[in-house]
């Protein structure tokens, strides 16, 4: 993902109705996502997977079943897919992420 930032001058001058120090906001930041709608596109297709997922439970459907359907076709909106061993071969060259990842997975396997 590719984020643009553009930056302008602020400026701090007196508010003209209270004698506060006020910031003139024509010269704000602004960042733009190029893929903003394929982003937002995208996050609307899992939500969607999501949903169908709680319909799924809503009609007694096997939850298993329909949660491993709903990750499948997450996986597919993001263009990921399983490799053996490719994470961990990933974690093994960045440390830190990997202490982070460890962590995350003793959690979910406690809680």
């Amino acid at each position: 993902m590719t984020i643009e930032t553009i930056t302008f001058k602020t400026e701090t001058t007196k508010c003209p109705t209270c004698g506060g120090d006020a910031v003139e906001r024509t010269g704000y930041f602004e960042t733009s996502v190029p893929n903003a709608a394929q982003l937002s596109t995208k996050i609307h297709d899992i939500q969607k997977a999501i949903n169908t997922f709680y319909l799924a439970l809503d009609h007694g459907e096997n939850a298993l079943v329909f949660q491993n359907k709903a990750f499948r076709h997450i996986e597919s909106i993001l263009n990921m897919k399983w490799q053996p061993g490719a994470m961990k071969n990933k974690l093994n060259r960045h440390p830190k992420l990997k202490e982070r990842y460890e962590q995350q997975l003793r959690n979910n396997q406690e809680g």
